[in-house]
């Protein structure tokens, strides 16, 4: 039997470092809420924010708290005993303090997900917007398609997994990049905009490196695939960027976000196959072939945003 998380609006538990700024835990906070809002809140589900040495405050980029950020706060030697009993483990390297991280982990004794952040806020701001919801992603992913014993080894989206990993990171990059441009309201406290200047830069981006690669995505299907490209350095041209493009695709046969995440509740019933096939009108491999075809007629647009007619300027109407 499948482990069972819970898809019953579970209501996230957030922890922070003593003296984190408060303003940044609300706008991370705030991004959750806005999008599980609308799709649901999954769980057992935690949020660790910890702040490490060597941040410098860009003290223009903030503003006084909008809202009490009910975070629960502690210094980084308790948040860490607090991770280990949340997920039931030894104390020794529980935690990944290094800088500019931001994941999610797994339990199933007890059934948890955790997700934690050591970006700095004042480095690349719009990351508390856009990275919670790609994190969040991969919760929801986690709640209607996983294997127990993906979960039990943590490891992400691979032949264990009811999904290919090009599909787990991908939907994940896409999802959270579309929601946020379709939603300027959540940077509406924040300086950096997600506007189409900055969204079609990144999907242009996203399809260069995708380009560039020579590979497929399906050369990122498996675990082992996923350790064969990062051997290469190609994780993120293949599996992230390759993902998210193939998302755009997909996008386009089914003509709406709230479309595309109707999978996710077949995902369990049917299995990963099967609801791609009746989500987006086609089989998997059906679909790798007319993706092939779809990149290679889509042109880089580096300088200006994509046009209307482009193969992502689709996406411009909010």
């Amino acid at each position: 039997m499948p482990v069972k998380f819970n898809i019953n609006d579970f209501e996230p538990i957030y922890y922070s470092t003593t003296g984190y700024p408060e303003f940044w835990e609300c706008v991370y906070r705030d991004s959750i809420e806005h999008f599980s809002k609308i799709w649901g809140k999954v769980g057992p589900l935690y949020f660790f924010l910890i702040k490490i040495n060597g941040w410098e405050p860009n003290l223009n980029s903030q503003q006084k708290p909008f809202a009490e950020s009910k975070f629960i706060r502690k210094s980084n030697s308790n948040l860490e005993k607090e991770y280990c009993r949340i997920v039931n483990r030894s104390e020794k390297n529980c935690v990944n303090r290094e800088g500019g991280n931001h994941g999610m982990s797994w339990s199933l004794n007890p059934n948890t997900m955790v997700i934690t952040m050591t970006m700095s806020p004042y480095q690349d701001p719009i990351q508390f917007v856009i990275g919670p919801i790609h994190e969040y992603m991969h919760a929801y992913q986690t709640v209607y398609g996983y294997s127990e014993k993906a979960v039990a080894s943590n490891q992400m989206g691979q032949s264990l997994w009811r999904g290919p990993s090009w599909w787990m990171e991908g939907s994940a990059t896409f999802v959270s990049s579309l929601y946020c441009y379709q939603n300027p309201v959540l940077f509406e406290d924040i300086t950096d905009r997600w506007d189409w200047e900055a969204y079609s830069r990144d999907l242009n981006t996203h399809l260069n490196n995708y380009k560039k690669s020579r590979k497929t995505i399906q050369q990122g299907a498996t675990y082992d695939d996923w350790n064969l490209l990062e051997n290469e350095n190609l994780v993120h041209e293949i599996i992230y960027s390759g993902g998210s493009i193939a998302c755009v695709f997909l996008i386009q046969q089914c003509r709406s976000l709230q479309k595309f995440m109707e999978i996710f509740p077949l995902i369990p019933e049917i299995g990963w196959g099967e609801a791609f096939k009746k989500s987006f009108g086609m089989p998997v491999e059906a679909f790798y072939m007319k993706f092939q075809k779809f990149v290679a007629n889509a042109k880089v647009s580096k300088e200006t945003p994509s046009e209307k007619e482009s193969w992502c300027g689709f996406l411009k109407e909010r």
